[in-house]
Parts: structure tokens; sequence; C-alpha cells
């Protein structure tokens, strides 16, 4: 997503603009059902990111406490992310074990459909909570 700061509107309404339309992207692309989940929690924690980043540069302008607040819910927001970020790369580290090295004792396959499993209930849930959020 590209931001821009339109120069004849106020700081506080560009800030709030540019923040909503951040939180909207990360929630669209946590509630749209993916061909490539794990793009689309990227493209989320990429939101996030960059929405904390906004924060900061207005840090002075919001006051210590809306500061403190906005930061910590965005945290929160990102870590509710990370297990899904953390299963994506368990797959992708056991398919490329696989890969390489074969699965000579049997248990990469069944590991692989646990972590899968997992995922897809993880996935589930945040598909459902981010559709209500919007």
């Amino acid at each position: 997503m590209r931001i821009e700061i339109r120069q004849d509107a106020p700081v506080s309404a560009e800030l709030r603009r540019i923040a909503l339309a951040l939180s909207g992207t990360a929630l669209e692309s946590l509630s749209k059902r993916s061909q490539y989940p794990e793009e689309a929690v990227h493209e989320s924690r990429k939101a996030i990111r960059s929405t904390r980043a906004l924060l900061r540069l207005y840090r002075k302008a919001l006051g210590k406490q809306r500061y403190a607040e906005h930061k910590g819910l965005l945290r929160q927001a990102a870590q509710l992310l990370s297990p899904l970020r953390d299963a994506h790369v368990r797959l992708a580290t056991i398919d490329k074990l696989i890969e390489l090295v074969g699965d000579k004792d049997g248990l990469g396959v069944p590991l692989r459909k646990h972590i899968s499993e997992r995922l897809e209930i993880m996935t589930g849930s945040l598909e459902h909570a981010a559709t209500k959020a919007e």
C-alpha cells in the first residue's frame, strides 16, 4: 500500500486516515480465504508494522497515554499473527527437509499433517475474528 500524506489536510486527520487504511488492509488480508494464506499473514504483519511506524512518527502529537494504548493494541495484533507465521515456516522447513533427505524414519509426514491441521484451525479462527472486526 502506498502511503501519501496530503498537504492540504490537517496532520491529525491524515494520521487517522492512513492508520485506518492500514488497519483495513490488515483485516482484509486476513478475512479473505486465500490460495496463499502465508501471504495474507505476511501482508497483515506488514500493515501492522507500517501502522506502528506511523504512530512513532506522531508520538508527540498523540501524547504518551494514547501512544502507549495504540502501540499496545498493535503489538497484541502482531503477536496473534506470530503463531500463524511460525506454523508456515515450520511447514516450509519440514517440506524442504523431506525433499532434501527424505522421510526415512517416517516422522516427517505425520508431523507435517499435525502442523497443517493446527494451522487450519488457527487460520479459520483468525478469519472469523477478522470478519467480525470489519
